[in-house]
């Protein structure tokens, strides 16, 4: 309910009310009865839905404390290893409450996944440990149709069709990789003066070749822009061109800190990733039909950040009204315009102000932004780099 109210402005305020009320209602449940027997499908939901009110308003910490303890309860549950527990022979087995099992604990696999990648804290769910097979389609949800889908490791190695909620999965996997991958130090990794043997270009080179394939055999329901009112359409899409860019500005990053060893082309090779990647978050945005509800997501706000910064390396001080420093513009206003009801928004649209006066660029949105006096924490962007790279022409 207090999600569904903050999607209305007249029912916006009751949003808070609806979500303070949930959580006495889960503290008193709590202090019941506290055995195993007693953890159900519904705490599991419950926990994941606050959880995910909490993202939303920038309560980082609060959501992932949250999310811990409904992943412990799934497991408990056993939600991550829901196909390999056969039931008792002449039992009778549900297939619409085996697959609300799995989705809930996919839900919260992605919400962990997101997590990770935006505090930068380690991952509390372990592929491997994983033994329950991806989403089904909602049709076959909605009509209680069986249908077969795979594991994440398979749908990894082959490309099958799959749901628009599985493509949620495989891009939620992805883009922890690639931010697990580039918002560490590396320290362990030994460079190599073997450009092939470094471990770090060897993860670069398998993240990027993934990220392209991904791009290239998404199913029909996942493709743009004939999906274009699909939520998880948006998402996937979006998700995995900021992978994209996070991949390759960490690896132009490297690069420019130690180039000895490294092929010449590899820095153009990353530049020329940049651009189209931005480009095409872009034209996303820009077929959006409700740009409100979908930046109610951080990542999403945290997409067009990235996006921001490959417009603003593109984009000269002498010349700020060209095609790139009005794609940054574009970006600037989509922030501002929900920066008052959006404490993310608001706090990524204050960064870009300040990194395009740092690069001496202006735009007409720049006064627009709204000051914040009390500075808003982003975890993600203490762990990633964020110095912009001019591209040369």
């Amino acid at each position: 309910m207090a999600s569904a109210a903050e999607t209305s402005d007249a029912y916006r305020h009751l949003g808070m009310i609806f979500y303070k009320r949930a959580i006495k209602y889960l503290q008193s449940d709590d202090v019941g009865d506290l055995s195993e027997s007693s953890i159900s499908l519904g705490h599991v939901q419950a926990r994941a839905l606050i959880s995910c009110f909490e993202a939303e308003h920038s309560m980082f910490s609060k959501a992932s404390i949250t999310l811990c303890s409904a992943i412990r309860a799934a497991q408990m549950l056993n939600l991550h290893q829901v196909d390999i527990t056969r039931p008792d022979r002449g039992q009778h087995v549900d297939w619409i409450e085996v697959e609300e099992r799995r989705r809930t604990w996919w839900t919260i696999f992605c919400y962990d996944r997101f997590t990770c990648a935006t505090t930068g804290w380690p991952a509390l769910i372990h592929d491997q440990n994983i033994r329950t097979r991806l989403p089904a389609s909602e049709e076959a949800y909605t009509n209680g149709q069986e249908e077969h889908t795979r594991f994440l490791g398979d749908q990894l190695l082959e490309s099958e069709p799959h749901s628009t909620f599985a493509g949620a999965v495989l891009a939620a996997h992805i883009f922890h990789r690639t931010i697990e991958h580039t918002g560490t130090n590396n320290s362990q990794d030994q460079e190599s003066q073997d450009f092939k043997g470094d471990l770090y270009w060897q993860r670069h080179k398998s993240i990027d070749n993934d990220l392209k394939f991904m791009l290239l055999m998404l199913p029909k329901n996942l493709c743009l822009p004939a999906n274009y009112r699909v939520h998880n359409a948006i998402f996937v899409n979006v998700m995995l061109q900021t992978a994209t860019i996070c991949l390759h500005r960490a690896a132009l990053w490297r690069m420019k800190s130690n180039l000895q060893g490294l092929p010449s082309y590899l820095i153009r090779l990353s530049q020329d990733r940049l651009l189209p990647a931005a480009e095409e978050i872009l034209t996303i945005f820009r077929m959006i039909p409700d740009l409100g509800a979908t930046f109610t997501n951080p990542l999403i706000c945290f997409a067009a950040y990235m996006d921001a910064l490959v417009f603003m390396a593109s984009t000269s001080p002498t010349d700020p009204d060209g095609e790139h420093g009005q794609n940054l513009d574009f970006i600037l206003k989509i922030l501002v315009a929900f920066g008052n009801t959006n404490l993310v928004a608001n706090a990524l649209a204050n960064e870009i102000v300040k990194e395009m006066k740092q690069c001496g660029i202006t735009s007409r949105s720049m006064n627009k932004v709204g000051y914040q006096g009390s500075s808003l924490a982003i975890p993600t962007l203490t762990i990633h780099p964020r110095s912009t790279y001019k591209r040369r022409h």
